[in-house]
């Protein structure tokens, strides 16, 4: 994953991203928009502990398979629903007929790192003022 440039942040920049070997623009959301988008995320990813304890049963051997199954096969279908909510403009069947899962792993993760640049930015200021 290229990191992107202050330049590129600055000017809003789209993010690039890659789908069966052809590269598609991003737009950035604003900031009410991703203010929603982040709620998103956050609800969705924040259960994600949950589901596994609640699946598993120190008695039952077979509640490890439907927590790893809930994980490794429904959840990433979450990760789906929340790129394509931030890539709004882009073509959702178009691009699962030609994307591979690793191609989507990279894009999702280029979406969450530029959805939370003010965290990064928090990080700095408490890193400044304890000094």
């Amino acid at each position: 994953m290229d990191q992107r440039s202050e330049d590129e942040i600055v000017t809003m920049s789209p993010i690039k991203v890659v789908f069966g070997g052809e590269e598609y623009d991003v737009k950035l959301l604003v900031i009410k928009e991703s203010r929603v988008w982040r709620k998103k995320l956050i609800d969705k990813l924040s259960i994600l502990p949950t589901l596994v304890s609640l699946t598993m049963d120190d008695t039952n051997p077979d509640s490890f398979g439907k927590a790893f199954k809930g994980l490794m096969i429904d959840n990433p279908e979450v990760v789906l629903e929340l790129f394509f909510n931030y890539a709004k403009d882009l073509n959702r069947k178009e691009i699962e007929k030609k994307a591979t899962d690793a191609e989507m792993a990279q894009a999702f993760a280029q979406v969450v790192t530029s959805a939370f640049p003010l965290a990064k930015s928090l990080l700095v200021a408490m890193t400044v003022l304890s000094q």
